[in-house]
C-alpha cells in the first residue's frame, strides 16, 4: 500500500484485494473513532446542560419558597390590619 492517500482520492490503480480490505477497515476505524468522539462531545454537552438546569431549578425552588413565606407574612399582616381597621368592610376575604 505505498501509493494510497487516505484523505485524498489518489490510490494506486491496481490494489490487491487484501490492500482494499485493509484500506476499508482503516477508513471504518477512522469513521468509528470520529463517531465515538462526536457521541462523547454530545454527552459532555448534555451533562453540562443537566448541571445548568439543575442549578436553575434549585434557584427557582428557593425563590418559590421565599415568595410563599412572604405571601404568608403579608396575609397575616393584612388580616391583622383588617381586624383593627375601622374602614375595613365585613365582606373582605383574605
Amino acid at each position: 500500500m505505498t501509493d494510497i492517500v487516505l484523505q485524498g482520492t489518489t490510490t494506486s490503480p491496481i490494489l490487491s484485494e487484501d490492500d482494499r480490505l485493509q484500506l476499508r477497515r482503516l477508513k471504518n476505524r477512522q469513521a468509528a473513532a470520529k463517531c465515538r468522539n462526536r457521541k462523547k462531545d454530545k454527552i459532555e454537552a448534555l451533562l453540562k446542560e443537566v448541571d445548568r438546569l439543575s442549578l436553575k431549578n434549585k434557584n427557582l425552588q428557593s425563590l418559590v419558597q421565599r415568595l410563599q413565606t412572604e405571601e404568608e407574612e403579608l396575609v397575616l399582616l393584612l388580616r391583622s390590619h383588617l381586624m383593627r381597621c375601622k374602614y375595613a368592610t365585613h365582606y373582605v376575604k383574605v
